[in-house]
């Protein structure tokens, strides 16, 4: 753990100022991904149910 009061006070506001980016950025990657493996498993039960029988999908 880094003690903040130690930090020298541009390095507090750089990490002020690109923290919250980074943290933004870390969140929409990870949303990302999520909706990525969503896709991609429901494209694949799509296609087990399509190649299963079409009478199926009625």
């Amino acid at each position: 753990m880094i003690d903040v009061s130690t930090l020298s006070p541009s390095t507090r506001a750089t990490l002020a100022r690109w923290m919250p980016i980074l943290i933004a950025i870390g969140v929409v990657w990870l949303l990302a991904r999520g909706v990525r493996r969503l896709f991609w498993t429901g494209f694949g039960l799509f296609c087990a149910f399509w190649w299963a029988g079409p009478w199926l999908l009625r």
